[in-house]
């Protein structure tokens, strides 16, 4: 469809031409407009030179019939070629072309041809310039049409006209300039031929002229714009790499102004960009790098292992990861200040660092955990030759502070594909061997190997993960209810403590209790448990439940703290329970250890209020002889002896020896870890007070204790 428009534009064109060319419009004397060569102007510059060459011979025909020779025509046919050539070669302004085309080839070829029809030499001039004037403002004519009107988008389905600046002028200033001088020529008239040959030569001259003023002009106005254009491509490219730019100047006060804003934007724009550099390379330190050693952090060990491991991969090489912990930084930590601490760890770091290759890696985990990755290595050896040197430089004393410290340190090492193939399973392995060297006396190195004994490493990751717990909120209490076996209602409960750890899941108090009493941890532990148990026996009492007891596990750590009688009434205090309804649970072993102290101690707690409670009694070494000094409550009977029951008939006497004994000391007896309905049995024929165990129910949250709390007396024991 497109097609067809086009051509049949090009149709009306060189029949409109065709017509129009009989039509003169007088400019001056003996000069006027043949309006047919815009037509062929035209038609060159939007249908191409076959078609200007056609509707040039077909739109110009009438001068054959004219002057009865094809020599005029030919003067047009070359306009034609040449501005088309000149156009397909160069998109230059067609007025240039066309002026280009008069002045070089036009005008010679009109007087060689009045020469050859016998014209006089006036004549021949005259028709000469007549011609040239008629062929420049044709094409005036036609770059305006074309740049402002609508055509070339009828035809080259261009939505927009854009153009030069400097043809606009070109246009702007040849239109007033030499329609004004034709203007003044036609009012002013002619008396002979000198005033016409001066007024076309003035012509001529002013279109020159404004070929030269449009150019001057587009200079001053474009060209600093068109540089302006240049330096803002790829700006920020330039901005980021820091070029250097060139900025123009112009004499024009408003574009100069122009420049300078856009020179404030660009520097604006430096200084934002370098400041965001910063802000980068800050954050980057924030998330790759340790904040206190500078040394990169386990995010940024992460990325490097994984880098390497894969060069490891594609070459077949070996490497190494080291992991190194300080042994008693601990100590020195908690006793000196973490100031101490940190220049300790600082130089330590720096030490490293001076025991390292230049592409191995150091990094810092956190804490006084450090690891180093050798990347490329050919045997054990070199690995135990940094080994050696780690263990060296860290024997050597520092100085901080004007005090002296020695500290040593341990490490684990994996390899390589042996030891693990992913980044995590050599930084565990590394952790494993680490830890088998602490166990080995510390100060040394361990490779990791298969067959070392994960149980005893499992304690002592248990270990590192429990100093968290408290403040992660991992602990939580589960409780037991304690049963009257007279009445089957519940009349107290035992707080028991549980370790749920988000990688672990649930740790059984018998794996981490141990290891709480080995690092002292039991003391925050403890306290913990006390203040949480009280706490909520409170919340249930306000609750408008039966008030009843809650028994807590106190460790011989707990028990043997100076102010720990002081630190449980302070609990109280502080949770509002009275202090008959805490009831503490010591071993034997515990009562035993000192027993004047222990003597003491559970006096003051009877004088408080609180009831006491001697915990999996008989499987100690009992003495009657202290017994009846301590002021106790109750004994618990332990479960080792309760499981036997209907099995073992001597630990049923032991079971009716312990009753007996309470009842003639006046005590309470708790029988633990009661299972079956024959148990239960026994010991309520035995006259046992209370029992505790599955048959009732097994330690549960608080909120599942609450259930219980409901039915209270519904254990249907009567």
């Amino acid at each position: 469809m497109h097609n067809i428009r086009k051509y049949r534009i090009l149709f009306l064109f060189i029949v409109a031409g065709f017509i129009v060319n009989f039509f003169k419009i007088p400019l001056l004397p003996n000069v006027n407009f043949i309006l047919g060569s815009i037509a062929t102007l035209t038609t060159v510059q939007l249908y191409g030179i076959t078609s200007g060459i056609i509707a040039c011979i077909i739109i110009n025909s009438y001068i054959f019939i004219s002057f009865n020779n094809f020599y005029f025509i030919n003067i047009y046919i070359f306009e034609v070629l040449v501005v088309g050539l000149l156009l397909k070669c160069r998109k230059e302004n067609i007025v240039l072309l066309d002026t280009f085309y008069w002045l070089c080839i036009g005008m010679p070829y009109t007087y060689i041809i009045c020469n050859i029809l016998d014209f006089n030499k006036i004549l021949s001039l005259s028709t000469m310039l007549k011609f040239c004037i008629n062929g420049i403002a044709n094409s005036i004519i036609v770059n305006i049409i074309i740049t402002y009107s609508s055509i070339r988008k009828l035809v080259l389905k261009k939505n927009k006209n854009k153009f030069y600046f400097e043809e606009m002028a070109f246009n702007l200033i040849v239109g007033c300039m030499v329609f004004s001088a034709l203007t003044i020529s036609i009012v002013s008239g002619y008396n002979n031929s000198y005033d016409l040959f001066k007024n076309m030569g003035i012509i001529l001259i002013i279109i020159l002229l404004s070929f030269l003023f449009s150019n001057v002009l587009s200079r001053i106005i474009v060209n600093p714009i068109y540089r302006l254009s240049n330096i803002a491509l790829n700006l920020p490219k330039k901005i980021f790499y820091q070029r250097s730019v060139r900025w123009p100047n112009s004499i024009i006060i408003e574009l100069n102004s122009f420049i300078n804003n856009l020179k404030q934007m660009n520097a604006v724009l430096n200084e934002n960009f370098r400041q965001l550099q910063y802000e980068n390379k800050r954050l980057k330190q924030l998330v790759y790098k340790d904040n206190l050693t500078g040394l990169p952090n386990r995010i940024m060990l992460q990325d490097s292992l994984n880098v390497e491991l894969n060069k490891a991969r594609r070459y077949k090489n070996k490497l190494a990861v080291m992991f190194i912990d300080l042994d008693g930084f601990k100590r020195i930590n908690d006793t000196l200040g973490h100031s101490i601490g940190d220049q300790l760890l600082k130089e330590f770091s720096q030490r490293l660092l001076n025991c390292i290759g230049q592409k191995d890696i150091v990094s810092r985990l956190g804490g006084d955990e450090f690891t180093v990755l050798l990347p490329k290595i050919n045997n054990e050896k070199e690995v135990k030759y940094i080994a050696d040197k780690i263990i060296k430089s860290t024997k050597k004393p520092c100085i901080l502070n004007g005090e002296e410290f020695r500290i040593t340190s341990s490490i684990g090492i994996s390899i390589f594909p042996q030891n693990g193939k992913t980044s995590d399973v050599l930084l565990k392995n590394a952790d494993i061997a680490m830890y088998r060297a602490k166990q080995n006396g510390k100060n040394t190195y361990q490779f990791y190997t298969s067959d070392m004994n994960f149980t005893t490493f499992e304690n002592l990751i248990l270990e590192n993960k429990l100093y968290n717990a408290l403040e992660r909120k991992e602990l939580e209490l589960y409780y037991q209810p304690q049963v009257d076996l007279n009445t089957g209602q519940i009349i107290g409960m035992e707080a028991l403590i549980r370790w749920i750890n988000p990688e672990l899941g649930l740790v059984s108090p018998g794996k981490f209790i141990p290891i709480a009493e080995e690092t002292g941890l039991i003391i925050p532990i403890g306290e913990w448990t006390l203040r949480s148990a009280c706490k909520q026996n409170k919340v249930w009492q306000n609750m408008g439940y039966e008030p009843m007891r809650v028994a807590v596990n106190i460790s011989a750590c707990q028990f043997q703290q100076e102010g720990f009688v002081e630190k449980v009434g302070q609990i109280l205090n502080e949770t509002g329970l009275e202090s008959k309804w805490l009831e503490i649970e010591i071993t034997e072993s515990i009562a035993i250890k000192n027993v004047d102290f222990t003597a003491r101690t559970l006096r003051k707690f009877k004088d408080m209020g609180v009831k006491v409670s001697i915990d999996d009694f008989g499987t100690g070494f009992s003495s009657l002889a202290y017994l009846k000094n301590f002021k106790i409550d109750a004994l618990k009977i332990d479960y080792s002896f309760v499981r036997d029951i209907g099995i073992n008939s001597d630990n049923e006497s032991i079971i009716k020896a312990i009753i007996m004994l309470a009842k003639n000391l006046k005590l309470n007896v708790i029988a633990e870890g009661v299972e079956t309905k024959e148990q239960l049995s026994f010991l309520r024929d035995e006259e046992c007070n209370e029992s505790q165990g599955y048959l009732f129910s097994k330690p549960v949250p608080s909120k599942d204790f609450e259930k219980l709390l409901v039915r209270h007396n519904a254990f249907g024991i009567v």
